[in-house]
């Protein structure tokens, strides 16, 4: 997954890598072409540590139990 969706995995947590290495969840994974729409801005706003409560909410949505 590293390797293949290099900016979601950036931004898992590690509950979250937990969890798929458990194969006991659905994931859906943006591909690099819907972050690099999103622009560097937004990306900015994304890896900011202030926002990391909306991050992870955020990307809970695409792991799926």
């Amino acid at each position: 997954m590293e390797k293949k969706y290099p900016s979601f995995f950036s931004f898992m947590n590690d509950e979250m890598a937990k969890a798929i290495k458990q194969g006991a969840v659905t994931v859906f994974v943006p591909n690099e072409e819907a972050f690099e729409k999103l622009g560097q801005k937004k990306m900015s706003q994304i890896n900011d540590p202030r926002n990391l409560e909306i991050r992870e909410k955020m990307f809970s949505y695409h792991v799926i139990a």
